[in-house]
C-alpha cells in the first residue's frame, strides 16, 4: 500500500529518537542530553536526508512530539512522551494508510460514476435504435393490415 512519504518520514524520525531514548534510558539519569540526537545523528539513524528531516521536523515540534535544544550552535532533538505514544501507536503510518484509502475511494467513486454514466448513455442510445426499428416494423404491419382490409372489402359483393 502506498503511504505518502511525509508520514513514513515522520515515523522514521520518531523511531530514531525512540531508539536513542530506549538505549540511553536509566532511572538515575538527570541530564536529558543523553537522550538527544544531533541533526547529523538523526539523519544517520533515521536514514533520511537533511531535506527530508527539515520537511518534517517543524511539524513534529509543533505537534509537541519532540523537543529541540541548541548545543554549541547545533540542534539536538529528543522524543517526548507524546511522540513515544505516536511512534508505538504508528500514528503517522495509520494516518498515511487512511489518507491513501480515502484518496483511492474518491478515485473509485469518480470512476464508477463515469462508468455508470457511460452505461446509461449506451443503454439510452440502444433503446432509441430499438424503438426506431420497432416503429418502422409497426408502420409496415399497419400498411399490411390496411392492404388486407382493402382486399377483403373489395371481395365482398
Amino acid at each position: 500500500m502506498f503511504i505518502n512519504r511525509k508520514y513514513t518520514n515522520r515515523h522514521r524520525i520518531l523511531g530514531a529518537l525512540q531508539k536513542k531514548m530506549n538505549e540511553s534510558y536509566r532511572s538515575d539519569v538527570i541530564d536529558s542530553s543523553e537522550f538527544e540526537l544531533s541533526w547529523n545523528e538523526l539523519a544517520e539513524n533515521s536514514g533520511l536526508s537533511d531535506k527530508q528531516i527539515q520537511e518534517q521536523i517543524d511539524f513534529l515540534l509543533l505537534a509537541e512530539e519532540i523537543n529541540d535544544n541548541e548545543v554549541n550552535f547545533n540542534s539536538c532533538y529528543m522524543i517526548r512522551q507524546k511522540g513515544t505514544t505516536s511512534f508505538h501507536d504508528k500514528k503517522y503510518l495509520n494516518t498515511g494508510r487512511k489518507e491513501f484509502k480515502d484518496d483511492l475511494y474518491d478515485v473509485l467513486k469518480l470512476l464508477s460514476g463515469v462508468v455508470l454514466l457511460l452505461i446509461a448513455v449506451i443503454g439510452f442510445a440502444r433503446n432509441i435504435l430499438v424503438t426506431e426499428k420497432n416503429n418502422s416494423e409497426i408502420e409496415q404491419l399497419k400498411k399490411e393490415v390496411l392492404a388486407l382490409k382493402s382486399q377483403i372489402t373489395k371481395k365482398k359483393p
